[in-house]
């Protein structure tokens, strides 16, 4: 369990790296998504293994697969949601006042669901350019 949990706390530190700007400059724009999503995933993998343990400490790995694939989707679905949110300017369910850390975000041009959604739907950046 040990070795599961310093795993898991490394992949969520690898996420957060990922999810620099720095990191982002040098991911071509139509790699983004997928990029994206390992960002999401690796920075979401605690929960996955939360699930792991519970399973194994209940004696029902038989559903193991079952359950990563539940809980990493759940994790990619509350990164969706966080990324609306910093959009919106709210967090969870409470809408809150336009955050520093959201005009941060909006300075360094974060690389959010929405703003990658909407560049592969139109091949344009938000800020109107369109894609090399």
């Amino acid at each position: 369990l040990m070795d599961l949990f310093s795993k898991a706390i490394a992949n969520v530190n690898y996420g957060q790296l990922l999810d620099e700007k720095e990191v982002w400059e040098n991911v071509s724009p139509n790699e983004r998504m997928n990029h994206w999503h390992l960002v999401a995933e690796q920075k979401t993998i605690a929960g996955i293994l939360a699930c792991m343990v519970g399973c194994a400490m209940s004696e029902r790995t038989n559903n193991l697969t079952k359950w990563y694939e539940f809980e990493k989707n759940l994790g990619i679905m509350s990164q969706v949601i966080n990324d609306v949110g910093d959009v919106w300017s709210f967090t969870g369910y409470i809408e809150t006042e336009h955050s520093k850390r959201v005009s941060n975000e909006e300075s360094d041009i974060k690389y959010t669901y929405p703003r990658l959604w909407y560049f592969q739907q139109t091949g344009k950046e938000l800020n109107g350019e369109t894609s090399q």
